[in-house]
């Protein structure tokens, strides 16, 4: 589902959210963005040309992403050098067998995007959490036509994969099947703030509650 909101559901990230930080964001816009709901879109924050402030750019493909259907995105980014750069999105719904691969290339003005924080699956800060499962994420560390999914016809010996992190394996969930041995950390989920004591008395007491016995205590 979407964010009631404008928050973004993310997909991949090396941005914190910041401004002020360098980074970029690939995700699903909400109800309420102003590129308009299940957008596929990259959130970019780099230099220009001959410049050394930061700039913050959205790069909006208007692919509109599908709900509850299993699908394909993609993104690459070439930087702008001599002219503008472009960021070429892809997306395919995977749910339909005859469905084609759609592809949008977009427009940018950055001449660099590195990044300063760490790769991160399905969230930001903590926030703009994914709604939904995510089987397989690819890094490439060189561009090449996304379009052909077949690497012979690709003419070449098969991608090179910065990471290639599996998550539809429950025993090997964040691997990284690249060979360079990324593998992903699954940060476990906060613990309950209530010590053993209190959530075993809380146990205690829902069970006399719905018990037959307390149902006829006036």
């Amino acid at each position: 589902s979407l964010y009631d909101d404008a928050k973004v559901r993310v997909i991949a990230t090396t941005w914190d959210g910041s401004k002020k930080h360098r980074g970029w964001s690939l995700g699903v816009t909400s109800k309420k963005s102003a590129y308009g709901p299940r957008n596929l879109i990259l959130q970019l924050v780099g230099t220009e040309h001959a410049g050394k402030t930061l700039h913050y750019e959205v790069v909006a493909s208007d692919l509109r992403v599908p709900i509850n259907k299993p699908v394909y995105v993609a993104a690459s980014i070439q930087l702008a050098v001599e002219e503008k750069g472009h960021a070429t999105f892809f997306l395919r719904d995977l749910a339909e067998a005859k469905s084609k691969l759609q592809v949008v290339k977009v427009e940018h003005a950055l001449t660099t995007i590195s990044h300063d924080g760490p790769l991160l699956i399905g969230s930001r800060g903590g926030g703009h959490r994914w709604d939904g499962l995510i089987s397989q994420v690819r890094l490439e560390g060189k561009a090449r036509n996304l379009q052909l999914f077949n690497d012979i016809e690709a003419g070449n010996d098969g991608p090179k994969y910065v990471v290639d992190f599996r998550f539809d394996d429950a025993s090997r969930i964040g691997f990284d099947s690249s060979g360079n041995g990324h593998h992903a950390e699954v940060t476990p989920k906060a613990e309950p703030t209530a010590t053993r004591k209190q959530r075993a008395r809380a146990a205690l007491i829902h069970t006399l509650l719905n018990s037959n016995e307390m149902i006829y205590v006036d």
